[in-house]
């Protein structure tokens, strides 16, 4: 159940958040890590 609840929150984009993510939504977007 763990991982269902993971991809819910940080993968799946919600319609009623605008296409986000609940993580994009509350938390702000993804930042990714630049290569040194």
């Amino acid at each position: 159940i763990g991982g269902w609840i993971a991809y819910y929150n940080s993968e799946r984009p919600h319609s009623s958040l605008g296409d986000k993510t609940p993580d994009e939504a509350y938390i702000g977007p993804k930042r990714r890590k630049l290569a040194a």
